[in-house]
C-alpha cells in the first residue's frame, strides 16, 4: 500500500469513526427521552401509581422500593447517557504548547492564525499521514469511551424494564389476592 492509499484509508476510518459518534448521540436522544418519560411520570403521578399497590400492605412497601429503585435505575442511565453526549476533546498538544494536530480543531484553535497558515502551507505528507494516524487513533479512544458509557446506561434501562415487568406482574397479583 503506497503512502496515498494509507492516507485514504486513515480518512475512511476517521468517517466511519464519526459516524459511530454521531450514532451514539442520536441513541443518547432517545435514551434521554425514554429516562424523562420514566422520571416525569413517577415525580407527577406517584399518588396514582401507588394507590394502585396500597392494599394488600406488603404489596404497598414493595412498590414503593420497586419505585424508588426505577427512579435510580432512570438517573444511573442519564448519567452515563450524557457522559455520551459530553464532547470528547482530547489534546493532543506538546507540553510547550505547540499544536501537533494541524486537523483537530481544539490543536489549531490553541495558535495563531498566522502561525496556522504557515504550519499549513509547509505541511509534508509524512507530517499529514502522522497527524491522521494520531487523530484515528484519538477517535477510537474517545469512540471507545462513547461505546462503553452507552452500554452502561443502556444495560440501566434493561434493569428499568425489569422493574416496570415486576410492577406490573405484582398488580396482576394484586388483582388476585
Amino acid at each position: 500500500m503506497d503512502k496515498k492509499e494509507q492516507l485514504e484509508l486513515l480518512f475512511r476510518k476517521i468517517a466511519r469513526y464519526d459516524f459511530y459518534i454521531n450514532s451514539t448521540n442520536t441513541k443518547a436522544s432517545i435514551i434521554i427521552a425514554w429516562n424523562g418519560i420514566i422520571i416525569g411520570t413517577i415525580f407527577l403521578k406517584y399518588n396514582s401509581i401507588i394507590e394502585q399497590y396500597c392494599k394488600p400492605e406488603w404489596a404497598y412497601y414493595i412498590s414503593n422500593i420497586l419505585l424508588i429503585l426505577l427512579s435510580i435505575s432512570s438517573i444511573l442511565s442519564i448519567f452515563f447517557v450524557f457522559k455520551v453526549v459530553h464532547p470528547f476533546l482530547l489534546s493532543s498538544n506538546s507540553k510547550d504548547g505547540t499544536a501537533k494536530s494541524l486537523m483537530f480543531f481544539g490543536d489549531v484553535s490553541e495558535i495563531s492564525y498566522n502561525e496556522y497558515a504557515k504550519r499549513e502551507s509547509e505541511l509534508t505528507y509524512d507530517e499529514a499521514l502522522s497527524d491522521s494516524i494520531l487523530q484515528a487513533h484519538i477517535l477510537a479512544i474517545g469512540l471507545s469511551r462513547k461505546m462503553k458509557d452507552m452500554q452502561k446506561s443502556i444495560r440501566a434501562i434493561n434493569f428499568s424494564l425489569v422493574i416496570i415487568s415486576i410492577l406490573i406482574a405484582l398488580r396482576g397479583v394484586i388483582a388476585y389476592v
